[in-house]
């Protein structure tokens, strides 16, 4: 009985494919990696959108650095079986983390929509769950760390610093799985996001406050 479950849920998940819509709202260093009618299907149905959860976090932070709010979104489709979905959907602000429930109900306008297969969202939990695993660079999309790269470069200094978390943690996953060294230091990349969304606070809003405790300091 087992087993027939098991393959159940794996023909559900041979049957998810993705086609990319529209890019014109991507950050211009993510379209490098992710173009207008690429598809994909099987495994690198994972790897879009743990790109898209990478690139979230990044723009989650930029706008944190300059107090703005998200304008990026992408446009995509979103097979399964004899189900279609048009999906646009904003980035930077976690959506990629809230299951594929959510993503369908915020990003599709056919109110007359089904709702999709529960073996079908049961499979795509893990990878749209919240926070970010240690490995997730190991299963992005080809290109896709030049691309992040070129992403932080040009936000603030708390990103570059957050990504380098990314990278630090990439590399020591990378040296463990080569040396099999188990006393080999690990960068926890959950606890890094977790702190990082946390306690990250825009520099425009820290200068205020400065500001603030230098004048009540004067008055005093």
């Amino acid at each position: 009985m087992m087993a027939a479950k098991e393959n159940d849920v794996n023909q559900f998940d041979q049957s998810v494919s993705i086609k990319v819509l529209d890019t014109s709202k991507l950050p211009q260093e993510l379209q490098e990696s992710i173009k207008d009618g690429q598809e994909y299907s099987g495994e690198d149905v994972a790897k879009f959108f743990n790109t898209l959860k990478v690139a979230d976090k990044l723009i989650e932070g930029k706008n944190k650095e300059t107090l703005s709010f998200s304008k990026e979104s992408i446009g995509f489709e979103l097979k399964s079986g004899d189900q279609n979905y048009t999906l646009n959907v904003k980035l930077g602000q976690g959506n990629f983390e809230k299951g594929l429930d959510h993503l369908i109900a915020l990003g599709s306008q056919d109110l007359s929509r089904e709702k999709i297969q529960e073996p079908v969202s049961e499979k795509m939990a893990e990878t749209l769950s919240p926070g970010i695993k240690k490995d997730i660079l190991n299963n992005v999309l080809e290109g896709s760390l030049k691309s992040f790269q070129s992403m932080a470069e040009i936000a603030g200094e708390d990103v570059q610093k957050f990504y380098k978390g990314f990278v630090q943690a990439y590399n020591n996953l990378s040296i463990q799985k080569k040396d099999k060294d188990p006393q080999a230091k690990e960068f926890d990349i959950r606890k890094e996001v977790a702190e990082f969304s946390k306690t990250h606070a825009p520099k425009k809003e820290k200068e205020h406050v400065r500001t603030n405790e230098k004048t009540l300091g004067m008055a005093r």
